[in-house]
């Protein structure tokens, strides 16, 4: 009886009518593309001999042609983007170190670098990183609804703060926890963007033109109203933790749901990096939180 319940529930009998022509689908797609397979095999079995040399092996070049064309065509992708990142940046640093160093040791350092950031931004670990980071400042990204309860909110100064002193200040490239190629309060650097050194004050900059993006994706997803320390806590974690994460999040659902005090207690569950738990992380949310709750 318990099992008829369970079948008979409308979002059961819901997935099920969405489900079934699905796989039906699919098992008849499966079926016609083995059934052609099989023609063709055991047509090429019975004309492979009565074929003119020419013709014979001419047909085993294109079948072998197709295959390796099949599984090399993200490869050459792949490639080609590897190649534009390259010719981009080797243009870039060429024309700004033959300005200090010599033909030979320009050319060497733009191959250098210019290299470093293509295999960079042609790995899979960055596209899968850019699911989740903070994307660059657009038209779009910092869009949000003008009727949301929190559409004057601004991260303020304690959330600034907040964000700077984990984040800490760094005016050159270089790899976070996580891997990713970032500078000054942990800016993401993207394709196209060029840094080699910059100051303290194009680092505050960079800052302020993230937290635009933290703070239009805090406003977009969030439905209830927020003083200005919780919107900061939620800026400043959304800013770390990147749009995908935050939008998914339980404490997002908990909060839109008006309870406040459970969506308070998710901040230290955002301590890791993959399955590795790290104190720094553990030490930033448990200050997120302390703000969300002052």
């Amino acid at each position: 009886m318990a099992i008829k319940r369970f079948l008979s529930h409308p979002k059961i009998v819901q997935c099920r009518r969405m489900a079934i022509p699905f796989l039906r689908l699919t098992w008849k797609s499966l079926r016609y593309t083995l059934h052609r397979l099989w023609i063709l095999a055991r047509w090429t079995l019975r004309t492979w001999w009565r074929l003119p040399p020419l013709l014979k092996w001419g047909k085993f070049a294109v079948v072998i042609l197709l295959i390796i064309g099949m599984f090399s065509y993200g490869n050459i992708r792949n490639w080609m983007h590897y190649r534009d990142v390259y010719s981009n940046y080797y243009a870039h640093f060429h024309e700004e170190y033959i300005k200090t160093q010599s033909p030979y040791l320009a050319d060497y350092y733009a191959d250098y670098y210019a290299e470093f950031y293509a295999k960079y931004y042609s790995s899979a670990s960055y596209r899968e990183m850019l699911k989740y980071a903070l994307p660059s400042a657009t038209s779009e990204t910092v869009a949000f609804p003008l009727n949301s309860p929190i559409a004057k909110r601004e991260i303020n100064s304690a959330g600034l703060e907040l964000i700077k002193s984990f984040e800490g200040l760094r005016l050159e490239p270089y790899e976070d926890a996580g891997g990713k190629l970032t500078i000054g309060y942990g800016h993401l650097i993207k394709p196209g963007e060029y840094f080699t050194a910059i100051t303290e004050e194009e680092a505050h900059a960079l800052l302020r033109e993230d937290v635009r993006v933290a703070e239009a994706y805090v406003k977009r997803y969030v439905h209830v109203k927020l003083n200005h320390n919780q919107f900061s806590a939620l800026g400043s974690r959304g800013y770390n933790i990147g749009p995908g994460n935050f939008r998914n999040s339980t404490m997002l659902t908990l909060l839109n749901m008006g309870k406040g005090d459970r969506a308070a207690s998710e901040f230290p569950r955002w301590n890791k990096v993959g399955t590795t738990t790290l104190r720094g992380l553990t030490r930033r949310r448990l200050a997120e939180q302390s703000l969300f709750e002052s």
